[in-house]
């Protein structure tokens, strides 16, 4: 499929607004497009950094993203809560390759929920150090590195010894880092900034050993004598300071006025039609949910459907297929327990129109 071939989805949407499924919508709104706010690229920006941010951005930064840079350089902790693709990223890269490029000793490491969003993120990051080092030649390369449960023994001791940006995640800094912080204690004692991602997941019990997890790591680099700063992130939360604060145990300055653009964008919550009245059965999730992905497939629309088992997205996977009645690779599944190599071609197949039926707590 190529995404130059995508069609407009007023089709598919007025199929819910007053089509097939209008009579099974209960609630539907809609957000209102909206442009960008942009605010100059900061002055006290390392001038590498700065090169590289008005070849990118030649209109400058959203406001928001200008505001999390200061009060970053203020040394506050933060926390970012603006839209899904809002430039978040790009809150936390600035502050990091900043101090990084100031001195390339200082160390960070970013904590992202999946494996999918760890490789998106290193990806988008690798490629600002590049360019970093390609400009800033004769000085100590700059280096990022995944550490995770892929990353083979033989990689680890290099990692260890030389990286300055982590990518990894709260079970490896549990299980393969914290446990063996002596073996860390150069990157631990001069480590500068904690990212993390998607904080909301970090609630209930899971959210409880994590904060543990937290309390441990500060422990330990507080015995290192390092003190870095905090900058977490996410756009489903709907007390990011409360949150933050709580799970972190410091003081947080809060950054939620989102100054992105946004399209117009439908919101549908649909409830499947009853299909045996006297039991009160409904038409079940999985068939639903086919049914739905076949509209979107045939009229050529890129989707991702996310479930909350493994077992319903190969179930869902295999349906559409099925119902498709090809191979042709125009619909994956997205789950743990998928071999590295596996993932990595989906996730480099999603820009060229790969539609992923995926664990919510497994997609990116």
């Amino acid at each position: 499929m190529n995404p130059k071939e995508f069609q407009s989805i007023q089709p598919i949407t007025q199929a819910f607004i007053n089509g097939k499924y209008s009579r099974d919508v209960v609630s539907h709104w809609i957000e209102v497009k909206r442009d960008a706010f942009f605010e100059d690229i900061p002055n006290d920006l390392h001038p590498i950094l700065k090169e590289i941010s008005y070849k990118q951005f030649p209109n400058g930064l959203f406001a928001h993203q200008v505001e999390s840079w200061n009060q970053v350089k203020s040394g506050k902790n933060v926390v970012i809560s603006t839209g899904t693709s809002s430039g978040k990223s790009l809150c936390y890269y600035l502050p990091v390759l900043d101090d990084l490029i100031r001195n390339n000793n200082s160390t960070s490491i970013l904590l992202f929920p999946t494996k999918a969003l760890t490789n998106d993120q290193f990806l988008k990051l690798n490629e600002s150090i590049k360019n970093i080092n390609s400009i800033a030649k004769g000085e100590k390369p700059l280096t990022a590195a995944i550490y995770d449960g892929d990353t083979s023994n033989s990689k680890r001791i290099a990692i260890r010894k030389s990286t300055n940006i982590l990518f990894s995640n709260p079970d490896m800094l549990h299980i393969g880092i914290l446990p063996h912080h002596t073996s860390w204690e150069g990157f631990l004692r001069n480590l500068k900034f904690i990212v993390i991602d998607e904080i909301h997941l970090y609630r209930g019990v899971f959210g409880s050993h994590f904060a543990n997890v937290i309390r441990r790591l500060k422990r330990i680099l507080h015995f290192y004598g390092s003190s870095p700063h905090f900058i977490l992130t996410s756009a489903t939360i709907s007390n990011p300071k409360e949150f933050a604060e709580k799970l972190i145990e410091e003081k947080f300055e809060i950054i939620n006025s989102d100054s992105s653009p946004k399209e117009e964008r439908h919101y549908f919550f649909l409830n499947p039609p009853v299909i045996d009245a006297e039991l009160g059965l409904r038409k079940g999730m999985i068939d639903q949910s086919v049914e739905i992905a076949d509209l979107l497939t045939r009229n050529n629309i890129q989707s991702i459907f996310f479930s909350r088992t493994r077992k319903t997205v190969e179930l869902t996977t295999k349906r559409l297929t099925d119902k498709l009645g090809s191979a042709d690779g125009s619909v994956h599944g997205y789950r743990s327990g998928y071999l590295p190599k596996e993932r990595r071609n989906i996730e480099a197949g999603l820009p060229q129109g790969i539609n992923k039926i995926c664990n919510f707590h497994q997609c990116a």
